[in-house]
Formats: C-alpha cells, structure tokens, sequence
C-alpha cells in the first residue's frame, strides 16, 4: 500500500496537482478503510495518492494529496472535494476553539504545491494572471519567493487564504492555467512527500 502511495503518476504524463494537508484531513479524506479516497478516485476516475504520516513535506507537518489524470475537469472536481475536507477539518478546529465554525463562511487556509515550470503562468505577464485569480475569487494568494523553494526547488508553495467557494475557484483556475500547456504540470519527484527520488 506504501509502495502504491510513493507511485508518481505523473510520470505517463496529463495534469497534475498537489495539495498538502494535515494528518486529520489526510485521515478524513482517506476514509475508513480507504472508502472516501476509493469513491473520490471512482467519481473522478483520476489518479489520487497520499503520502504517509512518515512521508511529509520537506519542512512541513503536512501530508500530500496528488490529484492527477488527463481530464482537468475531473482533477477540479476532486481538488474541490479535498478543499471541502480541508474547511471541514477547520470548522472541527474552531469549534473545539469555541469560534465560528461555519464552514461555508469561515476563512480557511489552502496550501498547494506548485510545478516550479509552472508558475510563470500562473503569475501571467506583469502578474495579470494572479490578480485575475485574486478578483474572481477574493482570496489572498501568496507564491513562495523562489529562494524559499531551496529545500525542494522542483516545486513551488503557494498559500491562498479565504472563503471555501474562493478557494476552490482559485485551485480551478490554477489547473485551468496549467491545462493550457500540461508539460507544466509535471512534477520532477517521484512520490508525494520528502521520500520522492527524481524522474529518471
């Protein structure tokens, strides 16, 4: 099952993306048994893989989801449902807190991990592109400075931060952008996590 999960399948090419979350979504989007993850993959019919507890990213607490196929709809799709885990975690969290725990209001944070090929276009020229993404959905975004990246340089964090809906509508617009030209999407590690070995 481990072996399975390290699995790039990136690596026969289509699109891809990958979204870090932490243990208790993992588990949640994991299911008992694997049932959620087994019927997010059927509903989809993508590729979908998550690194292990042991298996995080380089200097982070969080584990990766990897989404890929060749239909970007069906990845928007799945990425949504992941989205929706990840507001769901948060709402559990506020709740403990004695906060707002609303997940269709509350702000939630979206980590994604980016092909470093891919974020020229994703910024657009004079950062056109970005600031479409941040109007249409009213989140903030922020791409991690390329000397940030010097841990995994391959790959590239970005942060959004805000509502549910306008999280999901930046992680379409992203793989929209990236479907233009899906050789941007090919990540350069094989695995989900810090265990990866490059592409050879």
């Amino acid at each position: 099952m481990k072996r399975e999960r390290e699995q790039n399948p990136s690596q026969g090419g289509g699109l891809a993306i990958k979204i870090l979350v932490v243990g208790g979504v993992a588990g949640s989007i994991i299911g008992k048994g694997g049932s959620v993850i087994s019927e997010i993959k059927q509903e989809f019919n993508i590729k979908m893989h998550i690194s292990g507890n042991d298996d995080l990213f380089p200097g982070s607490m969080e584990r990766v989801v990897y989404l890929g196929g060749e239909n970007p709809e069906m990845i928007k799709g799945a990425a949504r449902k992941v989205v929706s885990k990840i507001a769901e975690g948060a709402a559990r969290r506020a709740e403990k807190n004695g906060e707002s725990s609303d997940p269709a209001t509350m702000e939630i944070s979206v980590t994604l991990s980016l092909p470093s090929g891919a974020v020229g276009a994703v910024i657009g020229k004079g950062g056109s592109y970005l600031k479409a993404v941040r109007d249409a959905s009213g989140c903030t975004i922020r791409l991690a400075q390329r000397e940030e990246a010097q841990v995994y340089p391959s790959e590239r964090l970005t942060s959004i931060r805000g509502s549910t809906p306008g999280c999901q509508t930046v992680v379409d617009m992203l793989i929209d952008k990236m479907a233009e030209d899906p050789g941007m999407s090919q990540y350069q590690v094989r695995g989900a996590g810090r265990g990866g070995q490059p592409l050879s």
